[in-house]
């Protein structure tokens, strides 16, 4: 299914779910933006390991920019043991900005989807949806590990 964008350059407002390949195919069309997804795919190798089932992908990187800052994620903890997890992979932990260590590791930030993200409590599957400028609706996209090859 074709993705739709907004005048903006934002994805329509939901939660778009595609496959990897899909992904790949709409957003690594840049060496740049390859570069990204190999830090991406190194992270969600890294949570399917640990028995994450979804992410959902935000940032300047999920829309048309031709050179996006970064991706920024989020993870459905939900059967994960994360305790586990932190002592394996204690990067995705590294939550104090700048979050220089996975922005250097995975070439993006990722973050718990049920965190507190922001003052008004929202989480940071409900702070991904909304336009930081303006707080108007915008969409993210789902990725599901299930079927995810390593």
């Amino acid at each position: 299914m074709p993705l739709n964008f907004l005048p903006n350059g934002n994805l329509e407002p939901g939660i778009h779910q595609i496959s990897w390949l899909e992904f790949v195919a709409e957003y690594g069309y840049t060496n740049y933006r390859k570069q990204l997804i190999i830090g991406l795919k190194i992270a969600l190798n890294l949570l399917k390991k640990h028995n994450c089932q979804r992410v959902y992908i935000d940032g300047s990187f999920t829309t048309k920019k031709l050179v996006p800052g970064y991706w920024d994620a989020c993870y459905d903890p939900s059967g994960m043991d994360l305790h586990k997890m932190e002592i394996e992979d204690p990067v995705f932990f590294d939550l104090v900005p700048p979050r220089l260590k996975q922005k250097d590791r995975f070439k993006g930030e990722i973050f718990l989807s049920n965190a507190r993200a922001d003052l008004a409590g929202r989480t940071f599957l409900e702070f991904f949806q909304r336009n930081k400028r303006d707080q108007t609706s915008k969409g993210i996209i789902e990725l599901s590990l299930q079927n995810y090859i390593i």
